[in-house]
């Protein structure tokens, strides 16, 4: 079987090119990049002694109460599948680190877990017993009424994470991710403190809720049914940085979409709870589309202005455009030519783009991604 390959890895952030380097991690992956996993952590637990004082080395997956010494790096020999209580690790690690500080952990990815059983059992049995981990250790620690016999059975070791969920929990505790990436089979992730953590609780189920800007400012949380692996919303700006946009203005190789919900995408089937909003009187039928920060960001101060002074809507000018626009700044532009003759003319506005919209859709198949 061919070696493992991480999708969304090849533009991943490569520590040893980072600008905010901590000498100590440097050598230790200068040292054990030829290393497998257990000789990593053997590398590192004998030359502990020649590390920094402000060099923490966790064997185990929780941080004492009371260190000697504030850390500058924090180094997790624990696999992150293995620490029963991961989140709280992670808050516990950025009170601790100033910012700046930073910390490095490794693991097994939920398609590390999957590639090792079918390269060790044959075909058939391996589909079984990849289903059956996945179930066990992915869906039955979730589930309120299944979690605590599997805690009881388990102590929380050997869960089934996903790439993008480590990535997005590390990211929600506060860090920026510097460094992902993949050898030997072995998930290293490096992340340096950058603010305190985010406390809004993520969901597991299909319908989730996302702050996105409504009008005037107003955060509204948009329902949808998920399309992305859990945590996804913590790493929108890492995804941008590494990949950039494609064609449409959506993230380019955005591989935080999983395959169910690149088929909902593709076929609208993810933005129907959003008819909650519209009847909440939140959204419109027609209008800008409801972005994210992030995205947001990208506007210049004069569309971010113009975007903000009208409500946000279900569909969004840039379906009324044949050919859709392809970059951020053609997006921007067809905002901008909806939003004035709005302005102008609100139900006439309205009432033509939708039904170039729904001719578009059914008749140009254009679609979302």
């Amino acid at each position: 079987m061919n070696a493992f390959h991480e999708r969304g890895i090849d533009n991943a952030a490569d520590y040893l090119q980072s600008s905010d380097q901590n000498p100590d991690l440097i050598r230790i992956y200068q040292a054990t990049k030829s290393a497998s996993r257990t000789e990593y952590c053997d590398w590192v637990n004998q030359h502990s002694h020649q590390f920094s004082p402000q060099t923490l080395i966790l064997n185990q997956g929780n941080i004492p109460d009371n260190p000697t010494q504030k850390p500058n790096l924090i180094i997790c020999l624990q696999p992150f599948n293995n620490i029963r209580r991961f989140n709280q690790l992670l808050e516990q690690a950025n009170r601790i680190l100033p910012n700046g500080g930073t910390i490095a952990i490794h693991g097994e990815t939920s398609g590390m877990r999957r590639h090792l059983i079918h390269k060790r059992f044959p075909a058939g049995l391996a589909h079984v017993i990849a289903i059956l981990d996945y179930l066990w250790n992915r869906v039955c620690c979730k589930f309120f009424i299944t979690r605590p016999f599997y805690m009881a059975c388990t102590h929380g070791v050997t869960r089934n994470f996903p790439r993008v969920e480590v990535l997005g929990r590390i990211a929600k505790a506060g860090f920026e991710i510097c460094g992902d990436v993949l050898h030997d089979e072995t998930l290293y992730i490096t992340a340096i403190r950058k603010h305190e953590p985010d406390t809004r609780t993520p969901h597991y189920g299909i319908l989730v809720r996302l702050p996105r800007k409504g009008k005037d400012g107003k955060t509204i949380n948009v329902f949808k049914i998920r399309s992305m692996y859990a945590y996804s919303e913590y790493i929108q700006d890492y995804t941008y940085r590494i990949n950039g946009l494609e064609e449409g203005g959506k993230l380019k190789d955005d591989f935080r979409v999983n395959k169910l919900g690149s088929f909902c995408r593709s076929r609208f089937i993810d933005e129907l709870p959003m008819i909650i909003n519209l009847l909440r009187g939140e959204i419109k039928l027609v209008g800008v589309r409801p972005i994210s920060n992030q995205y947001f960001s990208l506007y210049t101060p004069e569309m971010q202005a113009l975007h903000l002074s009208v409500k946000p809507g279900l569909f969004p000018p840039l379906y009324y455009d044949h050919p859709k626009p392809s970059s951020i700044e053609e997006i921007q532009e067809s905002e901008r030519r909806y939003i004035e003759q709005y302005k102008k003319h609100p139900f006439r506005t309205d009432w033509k783009y939708f039904w170039r919209m729904f001719n578009n859709i059914i008749f140009h198949h254009e679609r979302s991604h």
